[in-house]
C-alpha cells in the first residue's frame, strides 16, 4: 500500500502522464493514515491541539503539491483535463471512475502485464526482448512496483 505513496512523492510535482484509480486512492489512504496518527501520537503525548494542527499543516502544506499533481494524473487516465480538480463535485466523481482504456490525449495506458510463456525453455534467451521492455517501462512510468517487477521478472526466467 505505501508503495503507491512512496511512487506519487517521488512524481512530486508530474503533472503529466495517468495515475490509476487503485494508485489515485491508495496515496489519499495513506496520506489520511498519516494525518490521523500524527494527531493520535500528540494527543497521546498531550499535546494542545495547536501543536496538532500546526504538525498537521505543515504536512499539509508539504503534500499540497503531491495531492495536486496526483489529482491531476488521476483526471487524465479518465479522459479528461487536470484541471477539473478545480471544481470538486466534478473532481470526485472523474476520481471514482473506471480508467480510460488504451490511449487518450494525455498518455497510453497499457497496464496490462506481459504473460510468461511456460512452454518455452526456462532460458534467458528465450524471453521476449519486447514483454521485458514493457514490462521495465511500466516499472519506470509507476504503473506497476518493484515487487510486481520482481515477480514478473521471475517468472519470465522460470524460478
Amino acid at each position: 500500500m505505501f508503495s503507491y505513496y512512496i511512487n506519487a512523492l517521488k512524481k512530486y510535482a508530474v503533472f503529466t502522464g495517468r495515475s490509476t484509480r487503485k494508485e489515485f486512492w491508495m496515496f489519499n489512504l495513506c496520506n489520511f493514515i498519516i494525518i490521523f496518527t500524527i494527531g493520535f501520537i500528540a494527543t497521546l503525548m498531550g499535546k494542545n491541539t495547536d501543536t496538532i494542527n500546526g504538525i498537521n499543516i505543515i504536512y499539509g502544506l508539504f503534500m499540497f503539491i503531491p495531492n495536486f499533481s496526483i489529482g491531476f494524473r488521476r483526471l487524465h487516465d479518465t479522459g479528461n483535463s487536470g484541471w477539473w480538480t478545480l471544481f470538486p463535485v466534478v473532481n470526485l466523481i472523474y476520481f471514482c471512475v473506471e480508467s480510460q482504456q488504451g490511449e487518450n490525449k494525455y498518455d497510453q495506458n497499457d497496464i496490462s502485464l506481459p504473460k510468461a510463456d511456460n512452454t518455452k525453455s526456462n532460458n534467458a534467451n528465450s524471453i521476449a526482448i519486447e514483454d521485458l521492455e514493457k514490462l521495465a517501462n511500466l516499472k519506470e512510468r509507476g504503473l506497476i512496483t518493484d515487487d510486481e517487477f520482481n515477480i514478473k521478472k521471475k517468472q519470465f526466467f522460470g524460478s
